[in-house]
């Protein structure tokens, strides 16, 4: 069971979940199928991470979509 994640300071009760997230930017840069290739490029943030499964849980800063990917899917840019 995962409970939605906020803005809150530390870790979520040891479920491997971290809460602690910086404001940077993202962006998508997978596009090997469909889905992600409507995702690919975009501009993203990530609300959490799981570290068991290497995943996290984005939020795109153009209309608010939100998925859970892999870590290895979103590349680190300048925020200028």
């Amino acid at each position: 069971m995962i409970s939605v994640v906020s803005d809150l300071k530390g870790y979520s009760g040891g479920m491997g979940i971290e809460a602690k997230m910086k404001k940077r930017l993202y962006k998508y840069s997978w596009g090997n199928n469909l889905k992600r290739q409507t995702m690919k490029g975009r501009i993203c943030r990530v609300l959490a991470r799981a570290r068991k499964m290497n995943s996290c849980m984005i939020e795109f800063t153009d209309n608010g979509q939100r998925e859970c990917v892999s870590r290895n899917s979103v590349r680190k840019i300048n925020n200028g």
